[in-house]
């Protein structure tokens, strides 16, 4: 079994820290949830000019990946 990859989804949320919503997903991928929480405060300190008055993060396993196939034409 393969493990999964963990994404760093940064949140903009309500002053209350609520009704968060995610305005970017950093591109590094994490082997574990610790991992990504080690590195969140140096993300966050990326994103201070967002206009929400709360910016948090989210460490959470990354989206499967869709596979794509085509039938290709033999050139000719």
């Amino acid at each position: 079994m393969t493990p999964a990859l963990i994404v760093m989804a940064i949140l903009g949320c309500s002053d209350a820290g609520d009704a968060c919503q995610t305005v970017r997903t950093e591109p590094t991928q994490f082997v574990s949830v610790a991992e990504c929480n080690a590195a969140a405060e140096t993300a966050l300190n990326r994103y201070t000019g967002l206009s929400y008055p709360v910016v948090a993060v989210r460490c959470q396993k990354a989206a499967t990946p869709m596979i794509v196939s085509a039938e290709l034409s033999p050139a000719g």
